[in-house]
């Protein structure tokens, strides 16, 4: 083996090295100042970050990102094409598409209703992995708003389809997901919040998401992260 590709783990990277391997590291967001992170990012050949340089976190050391490939978010619709986020298409009415994943323990099914109350003038779609969407991107492309937690790969597909969103973040180890909120507040790419808001607060963040478009996705997602 010359070289090990490694998604994220630490430990693996510094396995590979001390087997004398050429290490090719995915890295994430976060606080990765802890030893075991610093060892596996300091050892590795090349480090791959899923996001655009333009959204890399200035605290980076220079030896980490001179050896880093900034990809640009990876979606599963890379090769999709987004309408326009401008263009409501004639529907009526305003929909909001809510996705959430099943470790989002912190905002619940109540939370997710009580912001439906609070929106009258706005038909919400709940999605999870309990509710799947049948055709998720027809969903992303018929919303007028998304409300998504932060991790990176709904992030990727929210961007790929170049809707306007209300993403915010949970808590993560390492604050990863916290990370990737900054990020999209430093580039205006949507309505970024580092917590669950209140219902009353609903009626405005909707809006502001609507105001905002969708167009600013392009500094996060080219359409080319996989190749």
């Amino acid at each position: 083996m010359r070289v090990l590709v490694v998604d994220t783990s630490a430990e693996v990277a510094l396995l590979g090295r001390l087997l004398g391997v050429r290490t090719v590291l995915a890295a994430m967001r976060g606080d990765r100042g802890d030893r075991t992170h610093r060892a596996a990012y300091d050892a590795a050949t090349i480090l791959l970050a899923p996001w655009s340089e333009r959204t890399a976190d200035d605290d980076w050391p220079a030896a980490w990102r001179t050896k880093t490939v900034f990809t640009g978010a990876i979606s599963r619709f890379d090769d999709h094409t987004a309408t326009d986020p401008d263009d409501r298409g004639g529907r009526a009415g305003r929909r909001v598409l809510a996705l959430w994943g099943a470790r989002g323990r912190e905002v619940g099914h109540d939370d997710i209703a009580a912001a439906e109350a609070a929106t009258p003038e706005w038909e919400w779609v709940v999605r999870s992995p309990h509710r799947p969407s049948p055709d998720l991107w027809r969903e992303l492309s018929e919303a007028e708003v998304v409300v998504t937690h932060a991790g990176q790969n709904m992030v990727a597909e929210v961007a790929a389809a170049r809707r306007p969103a209300v993403v915010v973040a949970q808590p993560r180890p390492f604050d990863e997901q916290l990370g990737t909120v900054r990020a999209l507040r430093r580039v205006s790419a949507c309505v970024a919040l580092d917590r669950w808001p209140d219902p009353d607060e609903w009626p405005g963040l909707l809006d502001r998401a609507r105001s905002l478009g969708g167009h600013r996705w392009e500094v996060w997602h080219d359409g080319d992260g996989a190749q």
